[in-house]
């Protein structure tokens, strides 16, 4: 894994506004991006419910990255930064996969048994329902994905 920061800290000690992570495509450096989202949010103190939010989000894209992405059986890297603004938290993720824009997919039919649903798509549906917005785009050979939450929420209590 390999993390930096990146900041404005003229004039004294400022929080990095922006951390990027880089992982291997390998399940267990999951917890890399999500250590790295949770001190992110500790030194910025953004909200418990936002940074569960996208922690959630991040969390189940990965694996689908991981789990799908790749047909062969090489080390590639998925590079993630995780940034905020004024207004939103801001993770993107990046991997050099196959192309697959996996908000086209259909979503699970939540109606039927667990036994009778298709397989698959369920990540991608509590990803998207947790998170204020996830977008997708094919950039330069790469899969991009942008995963978005407003620091102020009306259904967070806080």
């Amino acid at each position: 894994m390999m993390m930096s920061d990146e900041g404005d800290t003229e004039g004294g000690f400022a929080p990095a506004r922006e951390t990027r992570v880089v992982i291997a495509n390998q399940l267990s450096e999951i917890a890399d991006v999500t250590d790295a989202l949770d001190i992110f949010a500790r030194t910025h103190s953004l909200p418990e419910t936002i940074t569960w939010r996208v922690h959630l989000a991040l969390e189940e894209l990965l694996r689908n990255v991981i789990a799908h992405a790749y047909p062969d059986s090489a080390e590639h890297e998925i590079e993630v930064t995780i940034k905020r603004d004024d207004v939103d938290l801001i993770a993107t993720i990046v991997d050099d996969g196959i192309p697959f824009n996996p908000l086209n997919a259909n979503p699970p039919d939540l109606s039927e048994a667990l036994d009778d649903r298709e397989v698959g798509g369920l990540g991608i549906h509590l990803a998207r329902s947790v998170v204020d917005t996830i977008s997708y785009e094919w950039q330069a050979g790469k899969n991009v994905m942008i995963v978005q939450s407003k620091l102020r929420r009306n259904d967070d209590v806080r």
